[in-house]
């Protein structure tokens, strides 16, 4: 039975004797030794703290500067979270270092996978997933399908950063709706994110997961037209510095958008041939705009081949009719920024309308391909207000 650490007095000494440890080149045994001293000269028995609940009461409230009982729900998700980014935890660890039962902790590892966290419970272990995986997710389009199939296309929206172009992405979904459009997907890199080079936080005008979450929330077009979102390299970056998925995140407030999977989904037409690939490429804009689409079609294997490859990251736009493939490259909504112009990199702005008609074998016979161009700004721009 555990006992809850509702002296104030006893978590200080345990932080003392921490500290004394770890000031005195001492080892945490010895530190828990004059734990357990520090309580006879009070005339306290410490010793009904065991070794492990010590180190993992003074630890969290060394690194937090709280106590657990005073801690929300909200601060003992993130306190696991915390522990998980540190590597995996069983479910008995966990409820030692947060003083909670076993039960709360397996509450606790749900919420935070219903708030998009990678949290997989494996044989009584948890581990936060934070690794980048390609899926292979499969997503039907028949209900989108009449004579021919209409799909607006676009990436690289870069939400966060203050080069982003909001207004001629709104513009874009104003004409896909006008064009009757049956579909839009985008190609990743919904947000900015963090850390992706030297000198990122000085080209964001919002800093963190939950300023880019809301931003893309409250500001992303709104349409009768679905949204499928794929999730990018700069999307990513949230998982891989939280484990946090920002795109499954935004998907549970809009429910117009759709989240389809990591770096790669294909898009499927029931009782047909028609597929379409559509991945998203590390690496922005290429030195040579079709070297990039090239490379992934000669070295693509023939079975995975697909009638329609939609390849985003690049931030231009290409088209290649080549090995039985309609091949394109997909521009972005975001300006020239300080690291593009420092590389002598120059991004197009816009997206595709892409309308297929399907024979009666299934194959595409006629493919429409328009794409949409707008102005790339070279200077900053907030929230669509030009700085």
């Amino acid at each position: 039975m555990k006992i809850p650490w509702k002296d104030q007095q006893e978590v200080k000494d345990a932080i003392t004797a921490y500290n004394w440890a770890t000031s005195n080149n001492k080892t945490r045994l010895e530190g828990y030794k004059y734990f357990l001293d520090l309580g006879k000269h009070r005339d306290k028995n410490y010793s009904i703290r065991s070794f492990s609940s010590w180190k993992g009461k003074a630890c969290y409230a060394i690194q937090n500067r709280v106590l657990l009982e005073e801690l929300t729900v909200a601060d003992l998700t993130e306190q696991v979270r915390i522990e998980l980014m540190g590597g995996p935890k069983t479910i008995e660890e966990l409820s030692v270092i947060v003083d909670r039962s076993e039960v709360t902790v397996r509450a606790i590892l749900e919420e935070l996978k219903s708030s998009g966290f990678e949290v997989v419970l494996a044989e009584g272990t948890a581990i936060l997933d934070r690794g980048l995986a390609a899926t292979d997710w499969e997503v039907d389009l028949t209900p989108f399908y009449g004579k021919s199939l209409k799909i607006g296309v676009m990436s690289c929206t870069h939400f966060g950063s203050l080069w982003y172009q909001l207004k001629e992405l709104v513009t874009f979904y104003r004409l896909c709706e006008k064009e009757k459009v049956q579909v839009i997907v985008h190609a990743g890199d919904l947000v900015d994110g963090i850390n992706m080079y030297k000198g990122q936080e000085f080209e964001l005008y919002a800093h963190g997961l939950d300023a880019q979450r809301e931003d893309v929330v409250t500001n992303y077009p709104e349409s009768d037209i679905p949204t499928k979102l794929l999730g990018g390299n700069h999307d990513y970056s949230f998982k891989k510095t939280a484990g946090a998925n920002i795109i499954k995140q935004i998907c549970e407030e809009r429910l117009d958008l759709e989240y389809v999977g990591m770096l790669s989904a294909t898009f499927k037409v029931a009782d047909s041939d028609f597929e379409m690939n559509l991945i998203h490429k590390r690496g922005g804009v290429p030195y040579a705009r079709s070297y990039t689409a090239q490379k992934i079609i000669r070295d693509m294997p023939p079975d995975k081949a697909r009638p329609l490859l939609g390849i985003g990251g690049l931030h231009v736009a290409d088209y290649i009719p080549y090995r039985d493939q309609h091949t394109f490259t997909i521009p972005c909504f975001q300006g020239q920024t300080p690291y593009l112009k420092g590389k002598g990199l120059f991004p197009e702005v816009g997206g595709w309308i892409v309308e297929v008609y399907l024979a009666d074998d299934g194959k595409i016979h006629r493919c429409k391909m328009e794409i949409i161009c707008f102005d790339t700004i070279l200077k900053p721009r907030v929230k669509g207000v030009t700085g």
